[in-house]
């Protein structure tokens, strides 16, 4: 691969065996070159395909602005994460990871410390991404001499979750958490009672939430499923209490994001209510 641009000492641009325009990152890769030198395939870390995704736009400004080891840092968070959820990242990820990052650690040197409000339902929601992301914040505070809190641990994990996931941006994350949250609050009260947050039919409904968040969430129209009337009838007969919980949801969502469930999505969510209720 030959450079055709040089961004600066770490990042360089190039062509790759489809004539893609590529971006090309590495520490020193660009350093001492010119246009039209061969790249060292030592010094390449990352390479980036330049086509309309608007991320790459952004990535490449970031890596103008911030110093080139907290690109390096995110990437190796970032290849650990893929590693333990057993899964790829949007790419999004590297522009948003690494500027929170760069952002965590300048506030930290400046005695500016934001509070993560929603820390606990983080934990409780996302607790796989949120135990990478402690894992994360120790290298981190390791590699930049801070000692970041674990409300950082939070936020990270809140990116992981929005790269796994494909939201928009962390603001929908976090807008989906609170929904979790809310959700839960009406079953909550509904039945006057405390969840057992480490039973698995608790983790069930957990699960069943995100995902359903995450359709509700999506740009693109859902696609409706018929569900037998049989099965949706005798949902509300066997289970009167738990369906009437079920309808308080239905109306909740329907004032505050415009959404109405299916019958689809009444049948399942009644009997996850229905099974926690009756081992609590």
């Amino acid at each position: 691969m030959l450079i055709t641009k040089i961004l600066n000492n770490n990042v360089v641009f190039s062509v790759n065996q489809t004539k893609e325009e590529v971006i090309v990152t590495g520490l020193g890769v660009g350093f001492n070159r010119k246009v039209g030198d061969v790249i060292p395939t030592e010094k390449i870390e990352k390479i980036f395909t330049t086509d309309n995704d608007p991320s790459n736009k952004q990535l490449i400004q970031l890596l103008e602005e911030i110093p080139f080891d907290y690109f390096s840092l995110a990437d190796d968070i970032i290849c650990y994460t893929e590693k333990e959820l057993g899964k790829s990242l949007n790419k999004i990820i590297y522009v948003t990871l690494t500027d929170h990052i760069h952002y965590a650690v300048s506030r930290f040197k400046q005695g500016i410390f934001f509070e993560n409000r929603l820390l606990w339902e983080i934990k409780k929601f996302y607790p796989e991404e949120f135990a990478i992301a402690k894992v994360c914040l120790k290298r981190i505070n390791e590699h930049a001499a801070v000692d970041l809190p674990e409300d950082e641990a939070g936020f990270m994990a809140l990116h992981i979750v929005n790269a796994c996931n494909g939201y928009k941006s962390v603001d929908e994350t976090m807008q989906v958490t609170i929904l979790i949250q809310d959700v839960l609050n009406i079953i909550r009260y509904h039945f006057g009672l405390s969840f057992d947050e480490e039973s698995l039919d608790y983790r069930r409904l957990i699960v069943h939430l995100r995902f359903f968040t995450m359709r509700m969430f999506e740009a693109t129209p859902k696609k409706v499923l018929e569900t037998d009337k049989w099965l949706y009838n005798r949902i509300i007969y066997d289970m009167p209490k738990a369906y009437a919980c079920t309808r308080k949801i239905d109306d909740y969502l329907n004032k505050q994001y415009s959404y109405q469930l299916g019958k689809d999505e009444i049948v399942f969510l009644t009997a996850h209510i229905e099974r926690l209720v009756q081992k609590n």
